[in-house]
């Protein structure tokens, strides 16, 4: 989803979840839209600005409803936080603190850490630590140490 005036990319805070499949206060993770999904009158609804694997935490549930066809029920409107899980590579973070994110460059392919390390914010951008999640060993640099963390752009 994009601001008209500016063209600048933004991040969805409303979005449809079925009844009955969220609380207030947890987590929710985009896995993609269905192929019925790309007939219908409300795709544009419901996916727009949405990537698949993007987390949200739940806020808030506005109780607007809209039919689903997929689904055969009515979904939800639901104002939701966009989250970033970003890899750190430095052992040395607390929670509350802001720093400029350096984005990790690793060609280590078989790594099953290496979605994390490709992922979050671009490079250069401001960011506050959220939460702390783990802190690990990477597995073909030695001494160097990365922290995965909950991020929220500055």
């Amino acid at each position: 989803m994009t601001k008209k005036e500016t063209g600048e990319k933004i991040s969805p805070d409303i979005v449809f979840l079925a009844r009955g499949s969220f609380e207030i206060g947890e987590r929710w993770t985009y896995l993609g839209n269905a192929v019925e999904c790309a007939s219908c009158e409300q795709e544009k609804f419901c996916h727009a600005g949405l990537s698949p694997g993007d987390t949200f935490l739940v806020i808030e549930d506005k109780r607007t409803k809209i039919h689903c066809s997929l689904r055969g029920s009515e979904v939800t409107t639901v104002v939701v936080k966009k989250e970033i899980i970003a890899a750190l590579q430095t052992k040395l973070v607390e929670v509350g603190m802001a720093m400029i994110y350096d984005s990790i460059r690793c060609d280590f392919l078989e790594c099953p850490m290496l979605g994390y390390c490709l992922s979050g914010p671009s490079s250069g951008t401001m960011i506050k630590i959220e939460e702390i999640l783990r802190t690990f060993d990477c597995r073909r640099y030695v001494q160097r140490y990365i922290t995965l963390a909950r991020v929220t752009p500055v």
